[in-house]
């Protein structure tokens, strides 16, 4: 038995594309760079406009990054950011607004109060 499986996987392995792991690496640390990036410029703007302090931007920047993600979510846009990111879109608080976001586009359809 052990040995048939082993026959099998050898077989398959064969046929399966190799993924470009050190591109989808690249791609993943420039977009969760990009992102973090876009939070540092939000943080920076709160506290030069709003006068806040580093503390008290936080939670603003935040805020609007779930915002932002959201609605690029809302458009379909962040999917395809995704798609090509991989982890890197996904590890920042914006992968969690997108999963919150798909997840409610997903079940709008059962109603207001179901889905």
């Amino acid at each position: 038995m052990s040995s048939l499986k082993d026959n099998y996987q050898s077989k398959v392995k064969a046929y399966q594309p190799t993924p470009p792991y050190v591109l989808n690496c690249i791609k993943a640390f420039l977009v969760g760079g990009l992102i973090c990036t876009i939070g540092q410029a939000l943080q920076n703007f709160y506290m030069a406009v709003f006068h806040f302090d580093e503390k008290t931007a936080g939670n603003p920047t935040v805020a609007t990054l779930i915002l932002i993600s959201a609605l690029l979510t809302g458009l379909g846009v962040y999917d395809r950011i995704g798609q090509f990111a991989g982890a890197g879109s996904a590890v920042p608080v914006t992968g969690f607004a997108n999963s919150m976001t798909s997840a409610a586009l997903e079940h709008k359809s059962e109603g207001y109060v179901l889905g």
